[in-house]
């Protein structure tokens, strides 16, 4: 049974989202390459939803995706998705880096928790 902190997201990566830049180039590059990102963005969504955490690292490894980031960004802001973030502290100095995650429900089902 869902609560009202739960929810389950259908989301539409098929749909190209119009992705607004700050110079041509990038506009031209962005227009080109909509389907591109939004799976970008469905790969990053279903590896999180899988209850992994995600890092620029791992997303260059496991997904081929060099800009995780950007992806992220646009699953907040254009997707709506509630993606946190922490910071991993390696002790070493400036090799700190951040993990991406859902917070999920019921051990990786695609119960995702707002709040």
């Amino acid at each position: 049974m869902k609560t009202e902190n739960q929810a389950q997201l259908q989301i539409d990566f098929t749909t190209p989202v119009k992705r607004i830049m700050n110079n041509t180039e990038s506009q031209i590059h962005a227009n080109n390459n909509e389907l591109h990102f939004s799976d970008q963005c469905k790969r990053i969504y279903d590896y999180m939803l899988s209850g992994k955490r995600i890092s620029s690292l791992v997303a260059v490894q496991k997904l081929a995706i060099v800009d995780c980031r950007k992806r992220i960004s646009e699953l907040r802001k254009l997707f709506n998705v509630p993606v946190k973030s922490v910071w991993v502290d390696t002790k070493k100095k400036k090799k700190d880096y951040k993990e991406y995650y859902l917070e999920l429900t019921n051990n990786g089902t695609n119960q995702i928790s707002i709040s």
